[in-house]
């Protein structure tokens, strides 16, 4: 894509910027993970109030070895984490927020997804008892293997977000996205 995806610029601004801005205006904070091109793309970031920065040292074992050194930078007070690639950078704010109260009016619901037109999505949000089950999972599974594991401590959010099931993969499907999304 001719640059890493964190620095694309997305409503004028690299979309791992406007995703954490979006993640510390929801909740707490948020924590950055970085792989392939990390000293690239910091370098290639602003200052993130609120945002931890951390480097996965070996990006090729996949999303997964991403999402565990996310997780491990997650303080200990932390009840639920919600996780999102950085190449859904059309996710609306309100989204997070539908996804974020829902979770706080379920206390039974140990994975919030959000959904619209009857499919899953992205961003995730899971429990700190679900993060330590995806922090154990072996080098070559799916976090979807824990996510799907058990549909009684799911909750599902209808939100008017279709931009939840589309990333940005490549030049074409990013253009899409910002024809569509206005970024």
């Amino acid at each position: 894509m001719g640059a890493p995806k964190a620095l694309l610029p997305w409503s004028g601004e690299p979309a791992a910027v406007r995703l954490t801005r979006l993640f510390t205006e929801a909740v707490s904070g948020a924590i950055l993970v970085l792989g392939h091109g990390a000293a690239r793309i910091h370098a290639g970031l602003p200052p993130l109030p609120r945002v931890r920065t951390v480097v996965n040292h070996a990006p090729e074992r996949g999303m997964l070895s991403s999402l565990q050194c996310g997780l491990r930078a997650v303080h200990g007070a932390a009840q639920g984490v919600f996780f999102l690639p950085v190449d859904y950078p059309a996710i609306s704010p309100r989204t997070l927020a539908a996804l974020r109260d829902a979770w706080m009016a379920a206390p039974w619901a140990q994975v919030v997804l959000p959904r619209s037109g009857g499919r899953r999505g992205h961003p995730v949000l899971v429990s700190r008892a679900v993060a330590n089950e995806l922090l154990c999972l072996p080098q070559d599974a799916e976090a979807r293997t824990v996510i799907r594991a058990d549909e009684s401590r799911v909750r599902y959010v209808d939100v008017d977000d279709e931009a939840i099931h589309r990333d940005a993969d490549d030049e074409e499907s990013l253009a899409t996205l910002r024809r569509e999304f206005g970024g």
